[in-house]
């Protein structure tokens, strides 16, 4: 097993460059471009000194410029983190900002149709934690422990070795390939093949398969979260560089998804015998299309029985041809038959309305005109005698712990980290126009796009939208409505969500299992159906315990057939909400908390325009209530709520927060002066979760107290932190200036603070001299 370079090993090798590791950046250009390129570098959250606001800084490099790199990173005070493409763009894009960087307009940045050609198979290896952070030691080690058994598989099948990058947090496996922009999906498939060997600890990005994704770039400073010794920043870095990159071929790329490819659903052809559409038994020797093409309805299963329904007929019947034979299954009206499933293939399937007699079943079938004769020697009974169910053993499959830890590998992929499961179905409850519509149409384009949902991470992949209440175009409007507010482009989203409208045409559950069957395994990461009261069957009541268990059984079927996850969109009971547990918040039957593995629940807080969001979950560990903001079109998560705090209960005296204003100064001022009003308020309100009016009066306290100045750097306001043995504004700005750059000349102080060259000599020995008092040894003499 390899070893990671710890956090206080990496500062030490890199203390001749605390910004940045140069040969690394250089090292990563070099690798991945090649001469005749063009690159984008992206910085998140930077800060210019001339820009103290967190912004996107973009700009657009040659290959053969590489050093200009360098000079442009020099330029940024700060950022969260410094990323490139992973393939060459346009060239044509270089004139955008040529060998510079500067603040990125909507529009500046790469999007996929830029890029000329893939050159780079990423496998992106990160611990699953909250977003936002950055990782635990121990969380970056089973990262690399992954990475490095990906990396020794992959070798096992003839894979060369990778470029191995340390992302601060986790870690990339990079292998060279050869593809075009459209591969046909052939990097998702190849990232999606890996993912049985993801863990509850560690997970494989699927998001990043797209052409204009970024990787970070190393030697560069990963800054998530607060740097906290617990979860302290990293600079990222060339774990390791293979001495030759070799090409991975494209069999070698179809050998690793093979598993992966959906597999092609057989299609029903016309018999000509009777003029009934599609009556043979599928591939699978399954019956069931058949019988949703003649009616009937299925209401649930247990064990290996399945019970179905053809309401509306006094008598039903239905013949299938399979290897020769015909089997016939019927049944009353309201009475379901059971069809009992071999191991193999359906034989033939019937519980008769003559009480198990098959000699009359014959005869009525024949009585019915469906191509037999009431003449029992005319029936081969046989083929009715198959339908007997196997034992009981064999249907329940019972087995021992130990066989079951032996067949153990792993819990379902998630789908929205924290919350849902593939596999899975959750309910998201709420009153009437709280929202939840909008709230769907994000969750879908955050799938679609891979982006986090309210700050949970999630599975990217394709998304079936099933709305039964809206006209197609308002949720279509809806969906560009919400994308423009989540700053997303159609272009990322517009092939990968499919929507059905039903306003009008209303389908129930059994009905949408036509829509359902005709989609292939994996076509979607989830579906969502708005509103699931209106896809009940028609005489069912959402208060019937045994029916609706029976619903959630088909869903749970259908997700299983779909390897996604569904998310029901429900409304909950009437009353006041806000004393109910989050399983009894829905409404309807009190079976539903038990069928349902997550209950997503909105609530409104005592606070207008707040709403709390509470999940009940049952494959991952509790989950802490979220304040959220509705601004349309979007719910925004907020901090520095009492989430307990619901409309209808009586809120309790909160504990006022104390925050020293000195403990302020240091910590919003001092780091970052000069500095304006609004960046001051921005690191109040993330230090120290508190509102911005007690940033802005702390602020002027601080200033009347004489611990901070407000002064001016050209035509701005600033504030600096008050030094002693400085006075005057412009003394103060001076000596802000020298605190954080004390390499600047007197010429450059000069410049910026618009003082004499003689004052501003003035002040620099002053602080030298200040600085040298404290260094100087006590000169007080101890008793003899």
């Amino acid at each position: 097993m390899e070893e990671t370079i710890s956090n206080q090993a990496l500062r030490s090798k890199l203390a001749s460059t605390d910004k940045f590791n140069k040969m690394d950046i250089v090292a990563m250009l070099e690798t991945l471009f090649s001469p005749g390129d063009v690159f984008e570098i992206r910085l998140l959250d930077a800060v210019r000194r001339d820009y103290l606001h967190p912004h996107v800084e973009s700009g657009y490099f040659k290959y053969e410029d590489i050093d200009t790199v360098l000079e442009a990173l020099d330029e940024i005070r700060s950022a969260m983190g410094v990323y490139v493409t992973m393939n060459p763009v346009n060239p044509d894009l270089f004139a955008r900002s040529a060998n510079r960087l500067k603040p990125a307009k909507r529009g500046d940045t790469t999007a996929d149709r830029d890029i000329v050609r893939r050159r780079w198979l990423l496998f992106d290896i990160d611990s699953d934690r909250v977003s936002g952070i950055s990782a635990t030691d121990e969380e970056k080690r089973f990262a690399l422990e992954k990475a490095i058994e990906i990396r020794d598989g992959l070798g096992s099948f003839g894979w060369p070795e990778p470029l191995m990058i340390d992302s601060g947090n986790g870690y990339y496996l990079m292998y060279q390939v050869d593809l075009p922009t459209e591969d046909g999906g052939l990097v998702r498939k190849c990232i999606q093949a890996l993912q049985p060997v993801a863990t509850e600890a560690v997970h494989i990005d699927v998001s990043v398969c797209n052409p204009a994704r970024l990787c970070r770039l190393p030697g560069t400073w990963n800054c998530k979260g607060d740097d906290i010794p617990e979860r302290p920043h990293r600079m990222a870095g060339i774990y390791a560089m293979p001495e030759q990159s070799q090409v991975v071929s494209k069999e070698k790329l179809h050998l690793l998804i093979r598993d992966v490819v959906a597999r092609e659903r057989f299609q029903p052809v016309a018999d000509e015998r009777d003029g009934l559409p599609g009556n043979d038994f599928n591939e699978r020797g399954e019956l069931e299309p058949i019988l949703r093409q003649h009616g009937w309805q299925y209401l649930g299963n247990s064990g290996e029985n399945q019970h179905w329904r053809r309401p509306g007929k006094t008598s039903g019947t239905l013949s299938a041809t399979y290897n020769g034979q015909t089997f016939y299954v019927f049944s009353s009206n309201a009475q379901p038959f059971e069809a009992y499933q071999g191991y193999s293939r359906f034989s033939a399937l019937a519980h008769l309305e003559h009480g198990g007699d098959f000699t009359a079943a014959a005869r009525a079938l024949g009585e019915a005109g469906y191509g037999s004769t009431p003449d029992d020697s005319d029936v081969d009974l046989s083929c009715f005698m198959q339908s007997q169910p196997s034992s009981g053993l064999a249907r329940f499959e019972p087995k021992t712990l130990r066989e079951r830890l032996d067949e153990f590998t792993g819990l379902n992929r998630p789908i929205i980290r924290g919350l849902l499961r593939e596999g899975e179905t959750m309910n998201v409850i709420a009153s009437p126009k709280v929202g939840k519509s909008w709230l769907a149409s994000s969750l879908g384009i955050s799938v679609a796009c891979g982006l986090d949902w309210l700050g949970f991470g999630v599975e990217q992949g394709a998304v079936l939208h099933v709305d039964n209440e809206l006209h197609a175009n308002t949720s279509t409007y809806r969906y560009r409505v919400v994308g423009e507010a989540m700053g997303v482009s159609e272009r990322d989203y517009r092939d990968k969500i499919t929507t059905v409208s039903l306003r009008g045409k209303l389908a129930d559950m059994n009905v949408l299992g036509l829509l359902f069957e005709e989609y292939p395994a994996d076509a979607f990461k989830i579906v969502i159906i708005d509103a699931f009261y209106r896809a009940l069957p028609s005489g069912v009541d959402e208060n019937d315990n045994g029916a609706i268990a029976l619903l959630y059984n088909t869903v749970d079927r259908y997700a299983a057939h779909l390897g996604c996850a569904f998310v029901l969109i429900h409304h909950s009971s009437k009353g006041n909400q806000s004393g109910k547990s989050v399983t009894d918040v829905g409404a309807g039957a009190g079976s539903q908390a038990r069928a349902v593995d997550t209950h997503l629940v909105l609530r409104p807080h005592a606070e207008q325009g707040i709403t709390v969001m509470e999940a009940a979950v049952r494959s991952f560990k509790p989950v802490e209530p979220l304040a959220l903001s509705w601004n349309w079109p979007l719910f925004r998560p907020v901090h520095g709520i009492d989430t307990s705090v619901l409309l209808g209960l009586i809120k309790p005296k909160a504990e006022k927060k104390e925050v020293p204003i000195e403990t302020f100064v240091e910590t919003c001022v001092a780091g970052h002066d000069p500095c304006s009003q609004t960046l001051i308020v921005h690191e109040s309100t993330r230090r120290f979760d508190l509102p911005k009016s007690w940033a802005k009066e702390t602020l002027a306290l601080a200033v009347e107290g004489g611990l901070v100045v407000k002064t001016r750097l050209g035509s701005s306001v600033n504030y600096v932190k008050t030094r002693p043995g400085v006075s005057g504004e412009k003394g103060q700005l001076v000596a802000a200036l020298l605190a954080h750059h004390p390499e600047l000349s007197v010429e450059e102080i000069v410049e910026r603070a618009k003082v004499s060259p003689r004052y501003a000599s003035d002040i620099r020995k002053k602080l030298l001299g200040i600085e040298s008092e404290l260094e100087k040894p006590s000169s007080k003499k101890t008793g003899v």
